[in-house]
């Protein structure tokens, strides 16, 4: 097994606010190789997703790299941000989880 570090991305819908809020994560992923962590990825930011409720929506996988061999899904890093923009960031956080998927024929 191999570890690789994650970014997942989340949209957290706020009903009181007007100011569109998102959260990327970095995660541990422990897997064979960078097709098997790709996958295992993006069932941890479906996962999380449900976790955290109705108000979080997963959108993502932002970025994968090979790491050294800490826990399984440890949470390394995650920061909120709040986007006016919110076009912007969908396509990009589309755009990066596209490129993934393509590169690995993974769904």
């Amino acid at each position: 097994m191999k570890s690789f570090l994650v970014k997942i991305a989340f949209r957290v819908n706020q009903n009181t606010s007007k100011i569109a809020v998102f959260e990327e994560e970095l995660r541990l992923v422990l897997a064979t190789g960078l097709t098997e962590a790709i996958s295992r990825a993006k069932s941890l930011g479906k996962k999380v997703a449900q976790e955290y409720g109705n108000n979080w929506a997963f959108l993502g996988l932002i970025e994968v790299k090979e790491a050294p061999q800490p826990e399984n899904g440890a949470l390394l890093e995650s920061h909120t941000r709040e986007q006016v923009d919110v076009n912007s960031i969908q396509s990009y956080i589309r755009y990066k989880d596209l490129y993934y998927q393509l590169i690995h024929q993974i769904n």
